[in-house]
C-alpha cells in the first residue's frame, strides 16, 4: 500500500491505493479518519497495473505527496520515503565559483522569485521562493508565517531565505537571533510538507559579508523535515556547544558555504549518518578567520566508508590546499567519486603533483582546481590526464609578500 496527503491551507486529506494482482483498491479521506474505500477488479494483472500508475499520476499532479503509514517504511525510526514527483537532479546543485557577487538566480535550477504575500505562493511547484530578511526580526518571523500559512505551502519544492542579518543584533545574526528562525522553520515543518530543497542565508558580500553570518546546528531541520533532499548553507557555521548528530535517510546534497566554518561542524559531518548522501561540499576556509581544521578531522569521509553514495566531494577555500590533496590523492574515497573539487583555494605544485602521482585519479570524470596556484609546467603534467579539469589561469602571488597565497573567500 502506498500512501499520498494533501496537506494545504485548512485541507487535510489521504490517499492510497494497493495493487494486488488483477485488483486495485483505493482508500480516501480526512487525515486523522478512516475513510472510504472502493475495490475494482480487471481483466488482467497488467490492466490493473496501468490503472494503479495512472491513478498515482492523477494524485500527484493534484500535489498529493507520498506519505508513510504508521508502522510502514517512512515512519518514526524507519527509512523515510522520498517526495513524490520530486524533479531535483544532482545536476542542478549550483556550486559558486567565488565569492558570491549577489543574490543567486536559480536554487536547484528553479528560478528564484522573491516571496510577496499580496501575490502569494502562485507557482510553488515550479519556483524557488526567497524570503528576504531587511529588518527585525519579529518582522522576518511575520512574513514566514504568512508565508508558512499559504494555501499553496505545501506545494512549495524549494525554499530560499535571504540575509540572516537583524538590526537588533548590530548588523549580524547573533545566536539568539539564529534559534528564533530555526524554531520557526522547525514549527513549519506540517505545512511545509513538500519542502526537498533549502537555501539558509543567500547573502553576498555587498549586503553583510559571509562571515558576519552564522547557523549553528543543522540537526534540528534534518530531524523537522525528513524528506528534505538538498540542504545548502552560507555563513559562518561556528558551533557553540555540543550539537547533535546530522540523520536524514533522504538527503542527497549537502553544501556548507563559510570563510569561516568550525572544525566542530567538520566534525560534526563527519559523524553524519546520511546514506543517501551524493554531494558533499565544505568551504574549510582560511585559518586566520577558521578554526584550523586537521586531515584527522576529515578521516571518516575521506574512507569511503561513511557516504557510501557519494559521488561528489567538494573540500574548497582552504588555506592548507597542498595538505588537502596529499591526504585525498591517498585516501580511499578517491576511487568512488566522479568529482573532486579542490577549488577557491590555495593549492599549488606540492597538492597538484601529489595528485597526478594517485593512481586513483585517472577514475574520476571531473577535477576542479579553479582558483590555484600551480605552475604551467605541472598544470601541462595534469592536463595529460584524461579527465575533465576544470580550472582558471594561475593566481598571482603578492609580489611584496613571496610566497603568500590567499582563498577566494576570505571574509
Amino acid at each position: 500500500m502506498a500512501r499520498y496527503e494533501l496537506i494545504e491551507g485548512t485541507s487535510s486529506k489521504f490517499w492510497d491505493v494497493t495493487l494486488e494482482g488483477v485488483t486495485v483498491t483505493v482508500r480516501w479521506g480526512k487525515v486523522g479518519t478512516a475513510g472510504q474505500s472502493n475495490t475494482k477488479t480487471f481483466a488482467s494483472a497488467a490492466e490493473a497495473k496501468k490503472e494503479h500508475d495512472k491513478l498515482v499520476g492523477e494524485k500527484t499532479r493534484k500535489g498529493y505527496l507520498l506519505a508513510a503509514a504508521p508502522g510502514a517504511p517512512g515512519a518514526a525510526g524507519a527509512e523515510v520515503a522520498p517526495h513524490a514527483g520530486t524533479a531535483f537532479k544532482l545536476a542542478d546543485v549550483e556550486r559558486l565559483d567565488g565569492s558570491p557577487g549577489g543574490s543567486a538566480e536559480r536554487f536547484m535550477g528553479q528560478k528564484i522569485v522573491d516571496y510577496d504575500p499580496e501575490e502569494g505562493l502562485k507557482d510553488a511547484a515550479r519556483k524557488a521562493y526567497r524570503l528576504r530578511q531587511e529588518g527585525s526580526v519579529a518582522e522576518f518571523l511575520e512574513a514566514l508565517s504568512q508565508l508558512v500559512a499559504d494555501p499553496n505551502a505545501g506545494k512549495l519544492k524549494a525554499l530560499v531565505l535571504s540575509g540572516w542579518s537583524s538590526d537588533e543584533a548590530g548588523g549580524s545574526a547573533d545566536d539568539d537571533y539564529v534559534r528564533k528562525i530555526r524554531a520557526a522553520l522547525v514549527g513549519a515543518a506540517g505545512k511545509l510538507t513538500g519542502l526537498a530543497a533549502l537555501f539558509i542565508n543567500d547573502t553576498y558580500g555587498e549586503e553583510y559579508e559571509v562571515s558576519w553570518q552564522y547557523f549553528t546546528d543543522l540537526a534540528p531541520l534534518l530531524d523537522a523535515y525528513p524528506r528534505l533532499e538538498h540542504l545548502r548553507v552560507r555563513g559562518d557555521a561556528t558551533a557553540k556547544g555540543k550539537m547533535g548528530t546530522l540523520k536524514s535517510a533522504a538527503l542527497r546534497s549537502l553544501q556548507l558555504e563559510g570563510s569561516s566554518l568550525s572544525r566542530k561542524l567538520v566534525q560534526q559531518v563527519a559523524a553524519a549518518e546520511l546514506p543517501a548522501l551524493e554531494h558533499l561540499e565544505i568551504w574549510l576556509g582560511p585559518e586566520d578567520y577558521a578554526e584550523k581544521k586537521s586531515m584527522a578531522d576529515l578521516a571518516p569521509i575521506l574512507s569511503g566508508k561513511l557516504f557510501p553514495k557519494l559521488r561528489y566531494l567538494g573540500l574548497r577555500d582552504s588555506d592548507i590546499a597542498d595538505e588537502v590533496a596529499k591526504t585525498v590523492a591517498e585516501a580511499p574515497i578517491l576511487a568512488h567519486l566522479e568529482t573532486l573539487d579542490l577549488s577557491l583555494g590555495t593549492i599549488g605544485d606540492e597538492g597538484v603533483l601529489a595528485l597526478i602521482s594517485s593512481p586513483a585519479l585517472a577514475k574520476l570524470q571531473t577535477l576542479d582546481l579553479r582558483h590555484h596556484f600551480a605552475s604551467k609546467a605541472v598544470m601541462k603534467q595534469l592536463k595529460a590526464l584524461p579527465i575533465k579539469l576544470l580550472e582558471s589561469p594561475s593566481e598571482e602571488i603578492d609580489e611584496d609578500e613571496p610566497g603568500t597565497r590567499y582563498v577566494s573567500v576570505g571574509e
